[in-house]
């Protein structure tokens, strides 16, 4: 089995190390007051784009108090606008007020980041308001695709070119425009969030916290599909596809909105998904929302500060540390001490074999289970009630090869997060539509606008209201904007159920049309979670 088994590249390997990255999101939304995708954003006066007051070591700032390894900059958002001195159209930031049109944002982060062994990404989103490409870079016909595509791949090969190594690329859903030749000749071995060269994947929410276990392998067959979320994960994948958690600090905003302050995570809610991301193998990527001057908030610097200062305070200094390998790796304390957390870490080198373990405890009465549980990967964070215990004890109840556990840590943290370890569930559904359903095949509209508001995985399902009489969903098409998500709906789990991957930011209008059959005239609900 262990041959067999799905490994990491040691690009992916150095991604994991990473654990913690930073988001920057600034574009002309912060000047327009929104979160893009409402059409002003395309055609913006860029004389009111003047950050006078931009200062990328700031920003590094704010990322070395997290802890964060990596920025990821939006480049290019769904405005079109690019923040570099490019030479692929005049929407950019050669035609704004700022430093009289000579300031290149990249440039400067690039530069603040090398001075700092800070790892460089760059989002550039193919979808382009000024340009007309819809989201994925779609164009509404031959030509105008063709000359977007000229446009993209100008954009892409100047970011890879003019401003040093770009460790992870960010192309945020689907995209039609043919990039893998420039990757490959610019980036080799570039971490690459989705498009054709994806070698990590979306949780399938933005809320900053994974399902557990969350494997870091799927199946090939899958992850070809460009659809694969964090439930497609298995633990006898084939291809490696790590998870990247995003989520912003405002919640929920990408973009500095006027007013936005108060929307701030809270240093538990901050914590709560630090447990549930890196805690759970993923790497954490938390959005920061410059303003219109170009600097991060005070608001939210401190509290990026405070949440890299708690997670330090917790597990800078275990109690004991320890390596090893086989089915059984003791880590013995020093004296009796009161412990309620345990780090795992698994030399992932060789893939995922750790499939269920026990975390136990010696005391004055033997050994006492403390925690179970199944994924470890990159690490696992197990906690637990606080416990006196001389020794700390991991078992490996179920393996697919050779265990070895790079790291074993205890801690005494003072606390234990009170989370619902299984928050992610797909719960509280909103009814959308009740349907009519007549005999034969027929064609059935509903409109999911009110239910999909944020980019996430969603679940749709029909439930009948007779036990008479049998229906199924045989085709189905997601319509965002008018336009088809071929791409959004991930292989139906059953014939009455669809998993939604919605992408788009405020988009106006998302309708689901089906396809259904029916042996008999019924009563359905469509539900969403």
């Amino acid at each position: 089995m262990s041959d067999a088994l799905a490994r990491p590249t040691p690009q992916q390997i150095a991604w994991h190390d990473g654990e913690i990255g930073m988001f920057v999101h600034f574009d002309v939304p912060v000047y327009a007051n929104t979160q893009g995708g409402t059409g002003v954003e395309g055609n913006f006066d860029l004389t009111q784009f003047n950050p006078s007051e931009l200062d990328t070591e700031q920003w590094c700032d704010v990322a070395e108090s997290i802890g964060a390894e990596y920025i990821i900059h939006v480049a290019k958002h769904y405005s079109g606008f690019c923040n570099w001195q490019t030479d692929s159209t005049d929407y950019s930031i050669r035609n704004t007020p700022w430093r009289g049109g000579k300031g290149d944002i990249v440039a400067d982060l690039a530069e603040s980041c090398r001075n700092r062994g800070l790892g460089l990404g760059i989002y550039l989103s193919p979808g382009d308001q000024h340009h007309g490409a819809l989201p994925g870079g779609v164009c509404p016909n031959r030509d105008a695709q063709s000359r977007y595509n000229d446009i993209y791949r100008r954009q892409l090969t100047e970011l890879l070119t003019k401003y040093g190594p770009i460790m992870e690329l960010w192309f945020d859903g689907s995209i039609v425009v043919p990039i893998e030749d420039i990757v490959e000749e610019h980036a080799p071995g570039v971490i690459c969030f989705q498009g054709p060269c994806a070698n990590i994947r979306w949780p399938g929410s933005e809320k900053g916290i994974l399902p557990y276990p969350a494997w870091n392998a799927v199946k090939k067959r899958d992850a070809v599909t460009g659809k694969v979320t964090a439930v497609h994960g298995t633990p006898d994948g084939d291809c490696w596809l790590p998870l990247e958690v995003d989520t912003p600090i405002r919640d929920h905003f990408w973009f500095h909105n006027d007013g936005g302050e108060q929307y701030l995570k809270s240093l538990q809610q901050l914590i709560d998904v630090y447990y549930q991301s890196v805690g759970y193998g993923g790497v954490l990527l938390l959005n920061s929302n410059p303003d219109r001057s170009g600097l991060i908030p005070a608001a939210d610097a401190a509290r990026a500060a405070e949440f890299g200062a708690e997670i330090r305070k917790r597990f800078a200094c275990p109690l004991a540390e320890v390596a090893g390998n086989g089915d059984e790796v003791l880590l013995p304390l020093a004296r009796p001490e009161m412990v309620d957390h345990v780090v795992i870490m698994e030399d992932i080198r060789n893939g995922e074999r750790i499939r269920q373990y026990v975390i136990e405890g010696l005391t004055e009465g033997g050994w006492r289970e403390l925690c179970t549980g199944s994924a470890v990967g990159h690490k696992k964070i197990d906690c637990f009630e606080p416990k006196t215990v001389s020794s700390i004890r991991f078992r490996c109840m179920e393996k697919a090869g050779p265990v070895s556990v790079k790291k074993l840590a205890a801690y005494s943290v003072g606390s234990v997060p009170l989370f619902d370890k299984d928050s992610l569930s797909l719960v509280n559904p909103i009814s959308v539509a009740d349907l009519e359903i007549a005999p034969g095949s027929k064609e059935y509209t509903v409109d999911l606008t009110a239910a999909c508001r944020i980019p996430q995985r969603y679940e749709v399902e029909l439930f009948s209201h007779s036990s008479h009489g049998g229906f199924r969903v045989v085709q189905a098409e997601l319509l965002v904007d008018g336009t088809s998500k071929s791409d959004a709906i991930v292989p139906m789990s059953s014939d009455k159920v669809l998993d939604l991957k919605i992408t788009d930011w405020c988009p106006t209008k998302i309708l689901l049309r089906m396809r259904i059959e029916a042996d008999i005239h019924l009563a359905a609900s469509v539900m969403v979670r």
